[in-house]
């Protein structure tokens, strides 16, 4: 039997769930990007220095 479970989350719920203080990364002006690649969730940021 199958059985198939899914989570819908905001990305900000996300970064919350494992620490990350998206707060933080507001103040500093970085771009947060989440994707998928096979089991993985990926999560990254890049900050732009002026």
């Amino acid at each position: 039997m199958e059985k198939k479970v899914s989570y819908e989350m905001t990305l900000e719920e996300i970064l919350k769930k494992f620490d990350i203080d998206i707060d933080e990364i507001n103040k500093i002006g970085a771009d947060v990007n989440a994707d998928v690649s096979g089991n993985n969730l990926i999560i990254s940021y890049t900050i732009t220095e002026e």
